[in-house]
């Protein structure tokens, strides 16, 4: 068999190590969070309308942002598992002796990476703003729209700027019997009583309407002596456009809903809530972390050659340890430069180029030495260090006795 077929063959043989791996902690981390946001979830969308329903949507929005978490770390985690399985059997061993290095052995991974980092630049880009806008639209309706499923009967209830009131509550409808609504309207106090009332659903086009029957509302402008009282037979009232307003705000106020090249577009004339350092600070930030894919390879290697003195596990602790402590950096530098106190090239690209040569300066030492155990050798001299300060404490005591 020719040797390029089986080069081939062997990083088809490492692609299929690391997809199980890759598919079984994507969803396992995704399941993970977004089980912990449905607990949160379901106490603000209890009362509403369709909660099952309505908490799948909102679990579905928030999914770019949990696959932007969840694919670094499942890729990283997958080439560690796969690496640490063929150094354990000593296929590395026997494939090094073959002529077949690591820098072979890593285009599989690398292949991988960048196909996941072409993923991450979608999620990134285009999938969490859009998520992350209808989320909070569907947030913003959850808390604004449902008079009648926390209304209570016979209760004075603050929804919104209004107090409201009915006696009976009847769904579905809903239909409310001796109906009282006070609010603030226009520097005049206007207060609204009848004996029946409806509420309309909104449509997509149109606010929830509040329809009202056999009713006196008066109003009292500030300062005046008297009420202006007004009966009616009928009143129609949307209250989409009064202070339950149930429509939420357009797209783009703030920067992390503005996709990758309405960021770029936008930097000029940044929206009304944002600022072009806050700008600049979200468009560098994701074009790091979806870089950041390319390098992890490189890291995770390394890590996975431990020897058998020490186990897995220490060095699977030690690159998660490290990830998380690139991305508090990544986050840290992120923030500082939204506030304009540092500038995105300091506080985004200087972490990721140490991040990048770390990494690289890792794997260098691997393709070197395969045998060599980077975390061994980190725990060995941990912990000569350990037992020198044991003994320079030992003696300095006995000193102290004699």
């Amino acid at each position: 068999m020719p040797a390029e077929r089986i080069v081939t063959n062997i990083e088809l043989y490492i692609l299929r190590r690391m997809m199980v791996p890759l598919v079984s902690a994507t969803l396992v981390v995704l399941t993970a969070l977004s089980l912990e946001r449905m607990l949160r979830l379901l106490d603000e969308t209890l009362h509403s309308e369709g909660t099952f329903f309505l908490l799948v949507r909102m679990l579905l929005n928030l999914a770019p942002n949990y696959l932007g978490v969840a694919l670094p770390a499942a890729f990283f985690l997958s080439v560690m598992v796969a690496f640490s399985r063929l150094n354990q059997d000593s296929e590395l061993t026997a494939l090094n002796a073959a002529g077949i290095g690591l820098h072979q052995l890593v285009r599989p991974a690398v292949g991988l990476a960048l196909l996941l980092a072409v993923v991450s630049g979608v999620v990134f880009g285009f999938l969490q703003p859009y998520g992350r806008y209808a989320y909070r639209a569907l947030a913003y309706a959850v808390s604004h729209t449902p008079i009648s499923s926390v209304l209570p009967e016979g209760t004075f209830v603050r929804v919104g700027g209004m107090v409201f009131m009915a006696d009976q509550v009847s769904r579905p409808g809903p239909t409310f019997v001796h109906v009282f609504v006070g609010h603030e309207e226009k520097s005049r106090s206007v207060t609204t009583t009848a004996r029946l009332g409806t509420l309309q659903s909104r449509t997509a086009d149109q606010p929830p309407v509040l329809y009202l029957q056999d009713g006196v509302r008066v109003s009292l402008p500030a300062g005046a002596s008297r009420a202006q009282i007004l009966s009616f037979e009928e009143y129609r009232w949307p209250i989409g456009a009064g202070p339950l307003d149930s429509f939420f705000r357009p797209r783009g106020k703030d920067e992390r809903e503005l996709t990758l090249f309405e960021l770029w577009r936008e930097r000029s004339h940044p929206p009304e809530d944002s600022s072009l350092s806050a700008l600049k600070a979200e468009f560098n930030a994701r074009i790091v972390r979806s870089l950041s894919i390319l390098f992890l390879p490189f890291l995770a290697i390394p890590l996975s050659l431990t020897s058998r003195r020490y186990p897995q596990a220490y060095s699977m602790a030690g690159g998660a340890v490290l990830l998380v402590v690139y991305h508090e950096i990544l986050q840290l530098g992120e923030t500082l430069a939204t506030l304009g106190r540092l500038p995105s090239w300091a506080g985004l690209w200087v972490p990721f180029l140490a991040f990048c040569g770390l990494s690289l300066w890792l794997f260098r030492r691997a393709t070197l030495n395969v045998t060599e155990d980077p975390m061994g050798s980190l725990f060995q001299a941990a912990q000569e260090r350990i037992v020198r300060l044991h003994a320079a404490y030992r003696r300095q005591s006995s000193g102290g006795a004699g």
